[in-house]
């Protein structure tokens, strides 16, 4: 009865958030495709498995050749998401189809193996099968592997250059996408491991395809939780900064805040940041209003999120009152506190320590 109400879950939430994904508005619809087209790949690969375990040995072996091609797909999909997040506004090429050719050719030689079983004119046996299923599970698993390294090297390279992503004036985190990218190759990995353990005759607790569901359908809810507490992913962009008139006192403030922290004092005026870098206060308040384009109160803001940020993801503050940190990050109000931080990451202080404990 468990595997039965496993399937129906994952196919009713993957199909859910596949198409809340494809109907969403968002800044970035090019990424939200390749999100909801993922997340189809996990639910068809679930209702292959349903298709497979209640069909007879024609229809699975057809429900096989179309499931065991998955990571054709998958991994491509992953690097043209993450390059929709680094480059919102630029399409992907024509040439981006030649991804996908590995996934036509492993289409084409299952089907050929599954229609040549059924209609008795190829004659593999099933020994032979099981070690072709082999051989190209380890194609399989060079094949993401190398994907979704490049998906990480890209977004690495992509937030050194850029920082911090942003939205409406906000600055959001991105580093985290990197752990949820080599995540995958991981779990993809054990589910292989898996499969060569039963094939040389290990004794495991529970099959691969079967763990394997419950793999795909933790991923579909991780995604459903990402969206949940990270809804700015597919709006924010990387913080392309123009060249102005302002630059270089833009990198002389910019190194002040970074290397004294005088954002740190609550009670700091713009004055006092003026009188810091021996400029004059209405000259550095043009530059914070022209070249920073937001103001000085919203300037400490950032600045002060940025630092609560790094003291609540440091393992040394776990357990620390919250107010404590949001006071030594320079704020000196609760309230206004609580309200920018959620205005912010779109979620209280609690629930964003909930989420990096579950990262």
């Amino acid at each position: 009865m468990f595997w039965p109400i496993l399937y129906s879950i994952a196919l009713v939430q993957g199909a859910f958030i596949s198409f809340a994904l494809l109907v969403k508005t968002t800044p970035n619809r090019q990424a939200a495709r390749y999100l909801a087209l993922l997340v189809g790949v996990f639910t068809f690969n679930v209702l292959i498995a349903l298709v497979r375990d209640n069909s007879n040995p024609s229809q699975a072996l057809y429900a096989t050749a179309l499931g065991i091609n998955g990571e054709f797909l998958i991994a491509p999909v992953v690097l043209m998401f993450v390059r929709a997040i680094l480059r919102p506004d630029t399409k992907q090429l024509p040439a981006a189809l030649l991804h996908f050719l590995p996934l036509g050719v492993g289409l084409i030689f299952w089907l050929y193996i599954a229609t040549g079983q059924t209609q008795g004119w190829l004659g593999i046996t099933t020994q032979a099968i099981g070690t072709v299923v082999s051989f190209f599970v380890a194609i399989k698993a060079l094949f993401i592997w190398a994907y979704l390294i490049v998906a990480y090297r890209s977004l690495s390279e992509g937030i050194n250059r850029y920082g911090d992503f942003s939205f409406d004036r906000k600055r959001f985190p991105m580093r985290w996408l990197g752990h949820w990218i080599l995540a995958t190759g991981v779990t993809a990995s054990l589910i292989y491991l898996m499969y060569w353990l039963e094939h040389t005759g290990w004794a495991i607790p529970i099959n691969s395809d079967r763990f394997g569901i419950i793999v795909l359908t933790a991923m579909i809810y991780l995604v459903s939780l990402m969206f949940m507490l990270r809804p700015w992913v597919l709006a924010a962009k990387p913080r392309v900064v123009a060249h102005t008139k302002y630059d270089a006192q833009i990198e002389q403030l910019t190194n002040q805040l970074e290397s004294e922290k005088t954002f740190l004092d609550p009670d700091l005026s713009l004055r006092q940041l003026a009188e810091s870098i021996d400029m004059n206060e209405n000259a550095l308040s043009e530059v914070i209003n022209q070249g920073l384009r937001c103001t000085y109160y919203q300037l400490m803001t950032q600045y002060r999120l940025a630092h609560i940020d790094g003291l609540l993801r440091d393992p040394a503050n776990n357990g620390r009152p919250i107010l404590d940190l949001a006071y030594e990050s320079g704020f000196n109000s609760k309230a206004s506190f609580y309200r920018l931080f959620r205005e912010t990451f779109k979620m209280t202080p609690k629930d964003f320590l909930a989420s990096i404990h579950s990262d």
